[in-house]
């Protein structure tokens, strides 16, 4: 699964993603190109870059994917903004959380964190919450 920075627009409404539920479905090696502009933080201060920064908003955007392989590689972009990317296995009931990145921007305002995670079950559902402190673009 490969997460890429798509330009920030401005959107007068939530995305459709904006609530676990509502997750994007996404497959193998995927590019994404999402906003978080108008989502809300569902996770406040629970995990993550989120932890010990309950005044700040993380707004996110949800995605959903069924492992192919035990690993999830990951490059996630985000223009002008500190991003997280959040992993989480169960359903949108009960989540457990099974890894978290966080990324603050660089001297150019991007931030990019890669990664690979290891120990994903083949065949079993797994969720991603992206977020932004100021509900920007990106690309993963």
């Amino acid at each position: 699964l490969l997460l890429l920075p798509a330009r920030p627009t401005v959107a007068q409404t939530a995305p459709a993603n904006d609530l676990c539920q509502n997750a994007t479905i996404v497959f193998g090696s995927s590019r994404i190109y999402g906003n978080a502009s108008n989502a809300t933080d569902d996770l406040p201060g629970m995990v993550g870059c989120q932890a010990g920064t309950a005044s700040r908003s993380f707004p996110e955007v949800w995605y959903t994917f069924v492992a192919d392989s035990s690993a999830l590689r990951f490059s996630l972009t985000a223009y002008l903004d500190s991003v997280s990317l959040h992993l989480f296995s169960g359903t949108c009931a009960g989540l457990t959380l099974e890894g978290s990145w966080c990324g603050t921007p660089d001297s150019s305002g991007n931030t990019a964190i890669s990664g690979t995670h290891n120990g994903l079950v083949t065949g079993r559902s797994y969720y991603l919450a992206v977020g932004l402190v100021q509900r920007g673009g990106f690309q993963m």
